[in-house]
């Protein structure tokens, strides 16, 4: 029950929000509605920072519609965006296949350029990088 409904007998028509502790960085404005606040808590209840970075990054205009692309489109959390990129060559098989190549007597593996794969996804617009408390949360845009 609301303090102006103890008080007066009836709820408050208005209300404003001062404190957002919790939300992990989401801007929330002080009017926002309470079912989309409740909607945003939920999900960083389920989900933490994954997805206060996530509604930072694409809005949050429709949580529940956000909710469905954050599933879709989280692709993990790391310490850097080289550690991404690092990962990606190594899951897409490249790591290996660089290894068992060499050119005269030369291995290729020091020629695969973590910098330069985050530079060029970055760049394209494929991925986006969101950082938060020291991490990087990484987004397919597409």
């Amino acid at each position: 029950e609301s303090p102006s409904a103890k008080k007066y007998g009836e709820v408050a028509e208005e209300w404003t929000i001062h404190d957002t502790e919790g939300f992990e960085g989401i801007e929330i404005g002080q009017y926002e509605s309470i079912e989309k606040i409740c909607e945003l808590a939920e999900k960083i209840a389920e989900h933490g920072e994954a997805f206060a970075c996530y509604i930072n990054a694409f809005g949050d205009d429709d949580v529940e519609e956000h909710y469905g692309d954050f599933e879709d489109k989280y692709q993990g959390c790391y310490e850097s965006k080289e550690e991404f990129a690092d990962e990606w060559f190594d899951n897409c098989g490249v790591v290996d296949a660089v290894k068992n190549i060499s050119v005269v007597g030369v291995s290729l593996d020091n020629y695969l350029d973590s910098n330069a794969l985050v530079r060029d996804m970055e760049a394209s617009g494929s991925f986006h990088f969101e950082k938060l408390n020291g991490k990087v949360y990484v987004f397919t845009t597409n």
